[in-house]
């Protein structure tokens, strides 16, 4: 991919992306914000908007200041694709996760959401990658059912 190739499409992802935090803070405006003590529904994805906004004008400015640097562009480029796959693989991931949530249950989907998730982004030590999965549904279970009371979905094994 030349150099204008790679321009054209860093400068024209970070403008959709301006475009869409746009859209989600003129959207969550219309929601009650509150503060950050009494937060409302509208806070969280204002907040979102915001950084959306934020870092897609970064991707913007760089891709409209990128300079030819011999090979490092093909070096970039391969990290681009490789990115692109570990984004849409995110995406499956956690569409699968909201559609198979109540079925499965928030403890077991949980582990295998955060196993495949820290495979995927590079942790390739299988102990590590179980100890820690098994620590983030865990401590979120407890987190979430035993400290704040609130009833999940404990899907076809009961818990």
């Amino acid at each position: 991919m030349d150099l204008v190739q790679s321009r054209n499409k860093e400068t024209l992802s970070g403008l959709i992306i301006f475009i869409i935090g746009l859209f989600t803070i003129l959207l969550s405006l219309k929601m009650p914000v509150g503060t950050f003590r009494t937060a409302g529904s509208g806070l969280f994805p204002l907040c979102l908007g915001v950084i959306m906004t934020i870092l897609s004008s970064y991707i913007t400015i760089s891709g409209l200041s990128k300079k030819k640097e011999g090979n490092k562009e093909t070096r970039d480029t391969v990290k681009c694709e490789k990115a692109s796959k570990q984004i849409l693989a995110f995406l499956l991931f956690t569409a699968l996760w909201v559609f198979l949530f109540d079925l499965i249950g928030f403890a077991i989907f949980s582990f295998l959401l955060v196993a495949s998730l820290t495979w995927l982004l590079g942790a390739r030590k299988l102990l590590t990658n179980i100890l820690f999965s098994i620590s983030v549904a865990v401590g979120s279970y407890f987190l979430f059912v035993k400290l704040l009371k609130i009833p999940l979905p404990k899907g076809i094994l009961g818990f």
